[in-house]
């Protein structure tokens, strides 16, 4: 197996930069060998999942992938799965794995007893909460 390629976001206003926030991180893992290209964080937290990703360069099939910023929506991270998949890469983090660990309903029966009581509702209506 390649060596995985880690998925920075870009600065948002600063094309071709990767985020301040993780500057560091991205210095750190090119530092280790590891290969490291940008995404467009507002392109895929609006759903633009192609958009996202116009400028990763191609690695050759089956390239595995680490995305490494801040949290989308579910749906977004299935779009950019998607999106990955149909370029040949394979995302190592599926898109149900990440909906897991992104919401605590269904985050929570396997952290229950490690974490404080939590308590959350169900449905889109802000007065029956």
């Amino acid at each position: 197996m390649k060596t995985p390629l880690i998925l920075f976001p870009e600065e948002s206003f600063g094309v071709g930069k990767i985020d301040s926030e993780f500057a560091y991180e991205e210095e750190a893992a090119r530092s280790i060998g590891f290969p490291t290209a940008m995404y467009d964080h507002e392109a895929a937290q609006s759903g633009d999942a192609i958009g996202a990703l116009i400028r990763l360069p191609h690695f050759g099939e089956g390239q595995w992938v680490i995305l490494r910023g801040w949290m989308v929506p579910g749906e977004a991270y299935a779009d950019l799965h998607s999106a990955l998949t149909a370029q040949g890469y394979v995302l190592v983090t599926s898109p149900a794995d990440y909906e897991q660990a992104h919401y605590i309903p269904m985050a929570y029966p396997q952290t229950e007893g490690h974490t404080p009581k939590t308590a959350w509702i169900e449905g889109d209506d802000p007065d029956g909460a």
